[in-house]
């Protein structure tokens, strides 16, 4: 039985892709037979509150145990071996940081995958791990330019993102950048661009026969993720409110939604959106700031609108029936008006978007060359 191990810079509860997507893929490639591991970030109690709310874990014991009851129950057989590396929470970053090299708590694997590598090791550069581990994939999921370019001037985001492909190019032996957004950032022979992603199974489901909710946003509710933008571009609309879901930096967001004179609901995490989303008929994500949304990719299964712009950090969306995508705040609103006037429509590829085709490309991606 070949071993696949995964590491990730999020863990559950933080409802985020880098918590979601890896213990999705670890769960149904255990299920094809492989034996995975996924490793996580522990924080200790006082630092979990900024991105777990309400749970609160004593051990690393009791939020693994959270972890495999969060799955379906047919699945969690499939949960993969949980183990922890320290970590803590930088409110300044909006993400946690290693308090060691994660490396030290690494078994050896047939093929290690690394969720956004140059996240995992900034400070720990001189990790030898594709010295220690067979195959190194990393899965390049963050556009870090987009994060960076607000904060530092323009020369100081290049060295920025000269420094993590010199990371990515060390720690790993093929990359996976999961949009043409991070091909520049994966100078590798072996890297291609490959979609990893998928939408949990219980969003999967007929949608209601009436849709009482309009419009929503759910992600992390930071301004990186194109929420001005967002606020901007509903005042055009002359709509004045949007139910966000979702934790982050609510001061920021409340700023920048009365900037644009918009007011915003708060509706705080989801634990099980699959119960509470089928309700709306529009979903509307601005961000450029990751590929693959997986919120994205979920409201596609409930057949929403899904309203996003046009960046090569969408492109695999676009060819989805209900994916309306906008160069511009004009046709945001031309979009955003059509949505609101049309019921979405049952679309034969939604089975893209399932974990089992998925999976395939993952599983490929996995095998080291002979």
């Amino acid at each position: 039985m070949k071993s696949v191990g995964f590491m990730s810079t999020a863990g559950l509860p933080w409802f985020t892709g880098t918590s979601i997507i890896p213990l999705q893929q670890a769960v149904y490639l255990k299920k094809r037979g492989y034996d995975t591991a996924l490793y996580l970030p522990w924080l200790k109690p006082e630092r979990q509150k900024h991105c777990y709310q309400k749970h609160l874990f004593r051990s690393p014991e009791e939020q693994a145990a959270y972890i495999r009851n969060w799955l379906p129950e047919d699945l969690r057989a499939y949960c993969p071996e949980l183990l922890f590396y320290p970590a803590t929470y930088s409110k300044k970053l909006g993400s946690t940081v290693p308090m060691r090299n994660p490396a030290r708590v690494l078994k050896e694997h047939d093929s290690l995958v690394l969720i956004d590598p140059e996240h995992l090791f900034a400070l720990y550069p001189w990790s030898r791990i594709r010295r220690k581990q067979a195959w190194v994939i990393g899965e390049v999921m963050t556009n870090y330019e987009y994060f960076f370019s607000p904060h530092v001037p323009r020369f100081v985001a290049k060295q920025l993102q000269a420094y993590c492909r010199f990371i990515l190019q060390r720690m790993c032996h093929r990359l996976a950048p999961i949009s043409a957004v991070q091909k520049d950032i994966c100078a590798l022979s072996k890297s291609s661009v490959v979609p990893l992603n998928a939408a949990d199974r219980q969003f999967f489901r007929p949608p209601p026969s009436s849709r009482n909710r309009q419009y929503y946003f759910i992600g992390k509710l930071i301004p990186e993720k194109g929420l001005a933008e967002l606020f901007n571009n509903l005042q055009a609309c002359g709509v004045d409110s949007i139910d966000l879901y979702g934790a982050g930096a609510q001061s920021e967001v409340e700023t920048l939604a009365a900037k644009a004179g918009i007011s915003p609901n708060l509706k705080g995490v989801l634990e099980k959106p699959w119960e509470v989303l089928p309700d709306y008929r529009i979903f509307v994500n601005c961000s450029r700031s990751e590929y693959l949304c997986s919120t994205t990719a979920n409201a596609l299964a409930m057949q929403q609108w899904v309203i996003l712009p046009k960046h090569p950090s969408n492109e695999y969306y676009y060819s989805f029936k209900n994916c309306l995508p906008y160069r511009t705040q004009a046709e945001f609103v031309e979009q955003f008006r059509y949505a609101r006037k049309h019921e979405p429509v049952v679309d034969p590829k939604l089975s893209g978007l399932t974990w089992e085709e998925t999976i395939e490309r993952l599983i490929e991606l996995i095998q080291a060359p002979c």
